[in-house]
């Protein structure tokens, strides 16, 4: 019964290290930010790992889009 107990203890960490591993899939989101303003939209993204810069969207300027993944813990750090 003890040898049982610890190759299941084993098999779930070693399912959580291979999930931990690899890439999410379905988990991106993007963002999409556009200026419906008269005047210049400046817009500065960043989080604690990335710092996307400082962006000037004019009156007519395409949108700004970017997206980033979650990690295992279905947060962005």
């Amino acid at each position: 019964m003890q040898g049982t107990h610890a190759s299941c203890c084993l098999l779930m960490v070693a399912l959580i290290a291979m999930a931990y591993c690899m890439e999410p899939v379905s988990c991106k989101a993007a963002v999409i930010i556009t200026n419906g303003m008269m005047e210049s939209l400046t817009v500065h993204c960043h989080s604690a790992d990335n710092d996307l810069g400082v962006h000037i969207l004019g009156t007519n300027a395409p949108p700004y889009v970017f997206e980033f993944n979650e990690n295992l813990w279905g947060t962005t750090l």
